[in-house]
């Protein structure tokens, strides 16, 4: 399975750089079109960016072909998997379809279809790769993403005629593509791919510095911490991602605008709320079950991580209108500085200050505050947002019983245990009623089928 990894690595790598960020620009536009009675639109720029990338991904084929060799040595330290490689390469076309055919989707707003379409493809990708590694070894392997691109883009094709969410006509003739659009969906791809670059670049900048000045140790336990942060809250962004920007993309009025961002502020709240606080409680239980006791001294940096990510959250919540209404600048510049400020502030805690590997989870809390008042600010100067009726109850009670809780726990851990319960039951008592309640859990299940893809 070593093999398989690497390639799906490097599959996984180049799908995401061949995908140059567009799926969010897609998504933007077919959503705002097909609110607008424009299908034929969206029809036309998914045939469009289709044939564009395509060729695009047929040229790296032919280069993957040419150096096959050289990549070969350079992730398996022989050459003997050449063509293991080339077999990987050959489903870029295939991805690259498949991405624009998802992204297709979740701008129509079909999340129900969506949500069973996410289900068979995630058994497909498991059972495929572990017959074809099975049965064929390592050439099974590179096999499998090959044939799990071929069987995805098959399936999703069928899905999208069945349904008849897609016309397979094309009625712009080439003079007549929409460059304007295009040009705006590049940007938007541009910037969500230097952003993801970024977040990428900035935490291997952080593991470095954590190994140089603190030790290969403590760079695990941190990667621990990090690894329980990014499973509850990756639930969070996957189910927001498919849902939020379609929604606010197809919004036009200002006060509708800011009404769904109240509602889906509202809603993060109650979603995370439980899980930060029953997560942190537990916290012991949780990483010896997941890692072992020798992982146990990431939970000194849970506290500062997980209000950063609640603050993370919501601060998520206000900027995706920047995304939606094209704000592209402001966007980009809000997430440097959130990134600069992190890492600034943890270099400058861990070599002049004696707070040892909790600097790097003070300073990601830091850096969260930062955004989050940022986000605020530019959302109440550009589109006059204000709290809606109750959010800010919901936002001070919430905060407060995340700090009841953490506080309780970390004086005595056994007490936290009972604690959290009553403590959950009085703030849903106070802030949420019983038709509100059923539609969280409702948005927690699809939340759950959602991240199994």
């Amino acid at each position: 399975m070593g093999v398989y990894s690497q390639l799906l690595t490097v599959s996984n790598l180049f799908t995401f750089v061949l995908s140059f960020g567009l799926p969010v620009g897609i998504v933007k536009y077919v959503s705002e079109w097909t609110s607008e009675n424009k299908e034929s639109d969206a029809n036309d720029l998914m045939f469009q960016i289709i044939a564009f990338g395509s060729i695009v991904s047929l040229v790296f084929v032919v280069i993957f072909f040419f150096v096959s060799g050289s990549l070969s040595e350079l992730l398996f330290d022989s050459t003997e998997y050449s063509l293991l490689v080339v077999i990987c390469s050959l489903s870029f076309p295939f991805v690259f379809i498949l991405t624009v055919l998802d992204s297709f989707i979740r701008g129509l707003k079909q999340f129900a279809k969506y949500v069973k379409l996410s289900l068979i493809l995630a058994f497909a990708g498991v059972i495929v790769p572990v017959v074809l590694v099975y049965f064929y070894g390592e050439f099974g392997a590179a096999l499998s993403i090959f044939v799990n691109s071929v069987f995805a883009l098959i399936l999703i094709v069928f899905f999208v005629h069945k349904n008849k969410l897609m016309s397979f006509k094309i009625t712009t003739a080439p003079w007549n593509y929409k460059f304007d659009v295009i040009k705006n969906i590049m940007k938007l791809g541009v910037a969500s791919l230097f952003v993801g670059l970024l977040d990428q670049l900035i935490y291997a900048f952080l593991k470095t510095t954590i190994v140089k000045e603190l030790g290969m140790i403590e760079n695990g336990i941190y990667q621990c911490a990090l690894s329980i942060s990014n499973n509850y809250i990756n639930i969070f962004f996957v189910t927001m991602s498919v849902y939020y920007l379609p929604v606010l993309s197809s919004i036009k009025e200002q006060n509708a605008l800011n009404n769904e961002i109240n509602i889906v502020i509202r809603f993060t709240i109650l979603l995370l709320l439980p899980i930060i606080t029953i997560s942190f409680v537990f916290r012991t239980f949780l990483i010896e079950i997941l890692f072992s006791e020798e992982f146990l001294r990431a939970q000194d940096l849970l506290f500062y991580m997980f209000l950063g990510d609640f603050l993370k959250a919501l601060s998520w919540v206000m900027g995706m209108w920047m995304i939606a209404t094209l704000r592209i600048k402001a966007w980009v510049i809000i997430d440097c500085f959130y990134y600069g400020s992190f890492f600034i502030l943890f270099y400058v805690l861990v070599n002049h200050f004696d707070f040892g590997l909790v600097s790097l989870s003070l300073s990601y809390f830091v850096a969260c505050c930062l955004k989050f008042t940022f986000d605020l600010i530019y959302l109440r100067k550009k589109n006059s947002f204000r709290f809606g009726s109750g959010n800010a109850f919901l936002m001070t009670s919430s905060l407060l019983s995340i700090l009841l809780l953490f506080g309780i726990s970390l004086l005595n851990e056994q007490i936290g245990y009972f604690a959290v319960l009553p403590v959950l039951v009085i703030f849903y008592y106070l802030t949420v009623d019983n038709k509100e309640m059923t539609e969280l859990k409702k948005l927690l299940r699809t939340s759950l089928k959602i991240h199994k893809k």
